[in-house]
């Protein structure tokens, strides 16, 4: 009998921290929506990650820390990759930001919010009470920090669409990146857009997060 996930448990089954923000389950959302949420339910053997839910895990977490995963639990097991990645991401936060910084700030922001946590770390982080700092902040000095994080979280990426395809992305980062390959670029190389626009300047044009957000919300 082949083994199963239940998805509501893998959604939310790294909230046994503190952590507000659940590394695995935001990896866990990259792979459904790349390969289906069925892909939580086929045997042990074609649970394999596609070429496409790699490559957008690369986009949301850093194609050091994806590789760094796959090299060492591999991409055979999806669960066991995203627990790899969510492990690396959190030990890459509490390297670059101190530890205090890094775990308050995943604590603190909007769950599933990756962009928040790290404007929280390095609000901390500037403020003194990061891995060069003050290991603690008082209540009131992690509070402003917290909030001024959550305010910098808040503004928008810019997202683009593809004239080519008719594809909307997130941000122009996922678009370079997603594209990278028609140009012999590296697709994961988060600075790659710079590239791709030399090579093509009319590939892109910018549209409203309202757009965007529209075009990957489910209909029926």
């Amino acid at each position: 009998m082949p083994t199963t996930y239940d998805v509501q448990e893998v959604m939310v089954q790294a909230m046994v921290t503190t952590m507000a923000v659940s590394i695995v389950s935001v990896a866990m959302g990259v792979v459904m929506g790349a390969m289906g949420p069925e892909v939580l339910t086929l045997p042990a053997g074609e649970r394999k990650g596609s070429k496409k839910a790699l490559g957008d895990l690369r986009i949301t977490f850093g194609a050091d820390v994806v590789n760094e995963a796959v090299k060492s639990v591999g991409s055979d097991d999806i669960l066991a990759l995203c627990r790899e990645i969510e492990r690396l991401y959190i030990d890459q936060m509490r390297d670059k930001y101190g530890k205090y910084a890094a775990d308050t700030a995943l604590r603190s922001a909007p769950p599933g919010d990756l962009k928040t946590a790290n404007e929280i770390a390095v609000t901390l982080a500037n403020r003194g009470y990061g891995k060069f700092g003050i290991t603690v902040a008082p209540v009131i000095v992690e509070a402003q920090a917290v909030k001024e994080g959550v305010k910098k979280g808040k503004k928008k990426a810019k997202p683009q669409k593809d004239t080519k395809t008719g594809i909307l992305y997130k941000s122009k980062a996922a678009a370079g990146m997603a594209v990278a390959t028609e140009y012999n670029l590296d697709p994961t190389e988060t600075f790659v857009w710079y590239e791709v626009i030399k090579k093509d300047p009319a590939r892109f044009v910018s549209v409203s997060m309202e757009q965007y957000e529209a075009s990957i919300k489910p209909r029926g």
